[in-house]
């Protein structure tokens, strides 16, 4: 075989050389064959049966504990528009009787049609006076884009992870501030 050769993970299909990867004389790439393999890019965490329990039992404390509060705003919600966030909003109106003060920040991905459909939905969940959407923020995010894309240098960790990390890590700033302004003392990633 030369260093050159493709060899693809029989488990998982990622290719030997992809980010450092190596596929070991059994054909298994290194997360594969260890699942305590880590890398800059990515590392598996186990959580086992106990450890959910106890996030559970965390959770339906921390809910237990906004239910009693009188605040206006049980907690700050980042507020993408799809799915998840969307079930997770319902789930804090309908199941915990709790309301969130949503935001949805426009880094620069999002479309006309994404928009509409936020404002559909927040209009449909009687949400929309409780809504901050951010929509100036995207020119820094494309400059940060830019500089990320000119300036990765690395061989080893995944352009993406650099991108991803620092859209999230700034996201994750604006909530924040945001939650510290109105005074909410939690902030719940959607």
């Amino acid at each position: 075989m030369t260093s050159e050769e493709k060899i693809i993970c029989k488990n998982c299909i990622l290719p030997n050389h992809f980010l450092s990867i190596g596929v070991n004389d059994a054909g298994l790439c290194d997360f594969c064959a260890d699942s305590h393999h880590k890398t800059e890019n990515w590392k598996k965490t186990f959580v086992d049966e106990q450890k959910r329990r106890d996030c559970l039992d965390q959770w339906n404390a921390l809910i237990k504990k906004l239910q009693k509060t009188k605040d206006e705003y049980a907690v700050l919600l980042g507020y993408s528009g799809g799915k998840d966030s969307t079930a997770l909003v319902d789930t804090f109106l309908h199941q915990y009787h709790l309301k969130p003060f949503l935001i949805t920040i426009d880094t620069g991905f999002m479309t006309e049609v994404a928009k509409e459909n936020i404002r559909q939905t927040l209009s449909k969940l009687n949400m929309e006076d409780s809504h901050l959407f951010i929509e100036d923020a995207a020119p820094v995010f494309t400059e940060l884009y830019k500089y990320i894309f000119l300036n990765h240098d690395s061989n080893e960790k995944a352009l993406t992870v650099d991108v991803c990390h620092t859209c999230t890590d700034l996201i994750h700033t604006i909530l924040v501030k945001e939650a510290m302004k109105r005074g909410i003392e939690y902030v719940i990633i959607g």
